[in-house]
């Protein structure tokens, strides 16, 4: 404190910024996502696309290609067929397999 200081009554009050710190990064609430698409326009989608349609038939119906199948399939398909052991067919959606997408 100095000499012009000393002795009087600080008219500013006294803000505790490791208070006010805390303050900012408490939650703030629950936040709810609504998904932007839907399982069925997904399903949809995948149905309708040239690289994935393949691939759900054949996880859909537990086919294996043979290899001039794969062949004659699209790059896309056959590049998504070779990552087989991460990918599966869930409720009608080609996925990735959990641990798949967190070892990424």
């Amino acid at each position: 404190m100095c000499k012009q200081c000393f002795g009087k009554t600080a008219t500013t009050p006294w803000n505790d910024e490791f208070e006010r710190a805390d303050e900012l990064i408490a939650p703030l609430g629950t936040l709810t996502l609504t998904p932007e698409i839907y399982l069925e326009e997904i399903q949809n989608f995948q149905e309708q696309d040239p690289a994935i349609s393949p691939l759900l038939n054949f996880l859909s119906n537990g086919i294996t290609p043979d290899k001039d199948t794969l062949r004659s399939l699209p790059l896309d398909t056959r590049n998504m067929w070779s990552q087989r052991p991460a990918i599966h067919c869930q409720n009608g959606i080609v996925r990735q397999h959990e641990r798949a997408v967190r070892q990424q």
